[in-house]
């Protein structure tokens, strides 16, 4: 009886602590505020691929896609922003399995529900933050800019002349 307690009170500890850490670094990679090199810290030993403005971080829960700033006004995947180099613009991630929303702590966001389908995505503009599920299950979070960033976003005129100085340096 006693084995049997025990047993059961580490299971219930094994599950807590994965759904914390699934949790955790959730709430640490914030848009606009986290620099990439902070993510070697949450990510312990995690293969990481470089793709352009773009990093892969192959968790054991899943796929998790940052997008980051490649300086000041520079043309990326998410436009230009007046932020400096390394700056954590956006995050997608892609669980390998469908959890509740309740699992990632999204449940009491504030989000608008659009239904498409068999698909629901909740959004928060005010705050960026987005999930899809199907069937109740969580396919998809998105973590963007806050509106509070939008002051942020350098004007289409820069946007255009930082891509072209790339096309041809000796303009």
């Amino acid at each position: 009886m006693l084995k049997n307690r025990l047993f059961f009170t580490l299971l219930v500890i094994l599950i807590s602590s994965t759904h914390l850490l699934a949790q955790n670094w959730l709430k640490q990679i914030v848009p606009m505020q986290t620099d990439i090199s902070e993510l070697e810290g949450i990510f312990d030993f995690k293969p990481m691929k470089v793709y352009g403005d773009k990093l892969k971080i192959n968790l054991d829960e899943g796929n998790l896609f940052v997008w980051f700033s490649l300086g000041n006004c520079v043309s990326s995947s998410w436009g230009a922003w007046d932020i400096e180099e390394g700056k954590v613009i956006s995050f997608t991630f892609y669980p390998k399995k469908g959890y509740k929303p309740s699992y990632y702590s999204l449940d009491n966001i504030g989000a608008k529900q659009e239904v498409r389908g068999k698909y629901s995505t909740f959004k928060n503009e005010e705050t960026g933050l987005y999930y899809e599920t199907q069937h109740g299950k969580v396919m998809r979070i998105n973590y963007t800019p806050s509106r509070k960033y939008n002051n942020l976003r350098c004007p289409k005129q820069s946007f255009w002349k930082t891509e072209m100085s790339f096309q041809n340096p000796n303009q």
